[in-house]
């Protein structure tokens, strides 16, 4: 049995992408400890690092593993660990530099925090990552069993022309015969002509939806022609990770994580009263100010970012923190008593912790975000708008408020976690079950 993986995302430099991902292949080798693993990516190395039983496969359909084994053989298994995760994290960025400076993909620099212009002048996700099914290999797709869409929420207008991509190689292997499957998925907002067109083609055929939110997810896939039976809230899949590392003690400090970036149009402005917010907060409470960057794609940076906001706070430093994994931002997130934040995994590697989080939104996109994952984890989210006149009073009461409940509300977020993970597990046997039925009908 052949399993493809496609996240739409393929550069691995977001850690909760990454989460996704790891738990998606965990769960699909749980249930076909045999098969064959594949993950589309552009940083084959680095799959090789966090996915041992998977194979390499680039965004064109060629497989790294077969084209490089013996190098792939000799770096492994030669070189120590630490070395290894060190040389592969610090390669990557090096390698999309040098793409990064080709005329066809120049991209804004908020490493250099030029964050001054306004969102929309900066080149989308889905610009500085642009793939066309025509660039991939159909003959590998139709070498394989299974097709499953792993979770992001790149099934929105912000990622036009990606999702275009991953809906070509949905609709082809459709017409292979195989099952197709979207795991841990946001959805929306989907406005796009083209976008919507294509959806409504293609979407209505995938065998089985894994969502994370019941607010808005529901409803557009049916506007969309999707079978109401064919779809299963259940919420995102880095929440069992996440889980199963949850410390059982309580936090001291106040996390932070923020993106500057067109998919959450926060600017600098915003920036600007979120640090006085947290100078006054970590003073008042004498506790540092973590970082929680999820992540270090070139068109984010949320480390940098980060440090910017933190100007005047005791922010805890760790030199290798732009080359954590996600089991090391779910523990850095396990030090904290509130979490602030402007990105969406940050807030699930803390409420999946039974932490409570104050979410800053501006962008439609992010908006479905958080307020879905509000409603997973009840009581435990408040989300803000970013251009609120009193944010900055606001935010001190709602981190005042959230540092007194955080004791009460951890229970009941932790059963709110593993309510999800108990309907992801449900899901991914559902699969099971539709890969089977599907197979032994073409026997």
């Amino acid at each position: 049995m052949r399993v493809l993986f496609d996240s739409c995302v393929y550069d691995l430099r977001n850690k909760g992408n990454v989460a996704m991902l790891q738990t998606a292949v965990n769960r699909i080798h749980d249930f076909w400890p045999e098969a064959t693993l594949n993950v589309i990516t552009s940083a084959p190395y680095l799959i090789r690092l966090y996915f041992p039983n998977a194979r390499p496969v680039s965004e064109a359909g060629i497989d790294y593993w077969t084209e490089n084994r013996n190098t792939f053989s000799v770096i492994f298994q030669r070189m120590p660990r630490l070395l290894l995760k060190l040389m592969l994290e610090t390669r990557e960025p090096l390698r999309q530099r040098v793409h990064r400076n080709k005329p066809e993909l120049v991209i804004s620099k908020t490493a250099s925090l030029d964050i001054q212009n306004s969102p929309k002048s900066q080149v989308s996700d889905s610009e500085s990552n642009r793939v066309s099914f025509s660039s991939f290999n159909p003959k590998t797709l139709e070498k394989m069993d299974l097709y499953i869409a792993t979770g992001g929420h790149y099934l929105a207008d912000h990622m036009n022309y990606q999702v275009l991509a991953v809906l070509d190689r949905l609709e082809l292997a459709t017409q292979f015969g195989m099952p197709t499957i979207m795991v841990s998925q946001g959805i929306g907002p989907i406005k796009d002509p083209r976008l919507c067109e294509k959806a409504r083609s293609v979407l209505p055929k995938v065998d089985l939806f894994l969502i994370r939110e019941n607010l808005e997810g529901p409803g557009i896939l049916k506007d969309l022609g999707v079978d109401p039976s064919r779809v299963i809230v259940a919420g995102d899949d880095a929440v069992e990770m996440t889980y199963k590392q949850a410390s059982r003690r309580m936090g001291k400090h106040i996390g932070l994580g923020f993106r500057v970036a067109p998919t959450t149009e926060a600017t600098a402005a915003h920036m600007d009263v979120l640090r006085l917010v947290l100078r006054e907060a970590t003073a008042k409470y004498k506790c540092q100010l973590i970082g929680l960057p999820v992540s270090q794609s070139a068109h984010e940076l949320d480390r940098k970012i980060i440090e910017h906001i933190s100007t005047g706070s005791r922010l805890r430093r760790s030199f290798l923190q732009s080359l954590s994994n996600p089991s090391k931002v779910i523990k850095d997130t396990g030090l904290c008593r509130v979490v602030i934040t402007g990105t969406y995994h940050t807030a699930v590697f803390a409420l999946s912790q039974g932490i409570p989080v104050i979410g800053l939104v501006k962008s439609d996109h992010y908006h479905i975000k958080f307020t879905g994952l509000a409603d997973q984890f009840k009581g435990g989210m408040e989300v803000f708008l970013l251009d609120d006149d009193n944010l900055h009073d606001k935010l001190l009461t709602a981190i005042d408020k959230a540092w007194k409940s955080a004791g009460e509300l951890k229970p009941s977020l932790l059963q709110a976690a593993e309510r999800q993970i108990k309907s992801g597990l449900d899901g991914y046997k559902r699969i099971y079950e539709i890969y089977t039925a599907k197979h032994e009908t073409l026997e």
